[in-house]
């Protein structure tokens, strides 16, 4: 099969869901006029660079600059946030001060904090009830709740970090690109993230691999400033 026509169904299908955010499989079956295993092996690959999402039933259009409300972000590539997670959980040492971003993947870390006397310092609104739940002791920065993605923003979120010097920090990224480094749509929670993987002896991002080779409107690290664990891959 040529490039040039995989090409042209690959621009078929982003140019459809562009247009109208989510489009089901039989409408591109009918449209493309190939087969459905086909649509998958191309929906697939589209996805793995970061292009779209697949939901049940077809797909959805990804805008790495647009912050996607916190419940519909918890709900997507749970499998892959949990190995991510798992991954992720051979970093956690005893009896140190850990930095917990609000992100989803991150939340999913949670549970394997428990019985390592940790001290948790987050931003994360909705990790409030994991902590406790797993009886970690935490401590929640103050500032304005930020209610789409529910992570605590503003200069006196910021004023309180600088208190702190983090052993390790786990932070989430809207997209990761190995030139530009890593990067969110909203300057604050950039801030918030910058901030954080400043004062950690250790930085690791958390991102499952359909944010890889793209960029957000605003860096908030290199990609050299820390270490990045997908589901795929792990390392600087």
């Amino acid at each position: 099969m040529s490039k040039n026509l995989q090409k042209e169904r690959f621009d078929l299908i982003l140019k459809m869901v562009k247009e109208n955010d989510y489009v089901k499989y039989s409408e591109l079956e009918e449209r493309l006029n190939i087969s459905i295993a086909t649509i998958r092996r191309d929906v697939l690959k589209l996805e793995s660079q970061g292009k779209l999402n697949r939901i049940s039933g077809g797909i959805e259009y990804r805008n790495s600059n647009v912050d996607e409300d916190y419940n519909v972000r918890s709900s997507k590539h749970l499998d892959k946030k949990r190995i991510i997670a798992k991954r992720a959980s051979k970093y956690i040492n005893p009896n140190t001060l850990i930095y917990l971003d609000a992100g989803t993947t991150v939340f999913e870390l949670i549970p394997y904090l428990k019985n390592n006397n940790v001290t948790v310092i987050t931003n994360g609104v909705e990790h409030i009830n994991e902590l406790i739940k797993n009886n970690i002791s935490f401590i929640l920065l103050g500032g304005e709740v930020k209610p789409k993605t529910k992570a605590i923003i503003g200069v006196t979120a910021i004023k309180q970090l600088e208190k702190y010097s983090f052993d390790i920090s786990f932070i989430g990224a809207n997209a990761v690109d190995v030139e530009f480094g890593y990067s969110t749509p909203d300057i604050e929670e950039a801030m918030i993230k910058r901030e954080a993987i400043k004062r950690s002896k250790t930085a690791i991002i958390l991102s499952d691999s359909t944010k890889l080779n793209s960029i957000s409107r605003v860096k908030f690290a290199e990609y050299t400033d820390a270490i990045l664990i997908t589901e795929k891959k792990e390392g600087k």
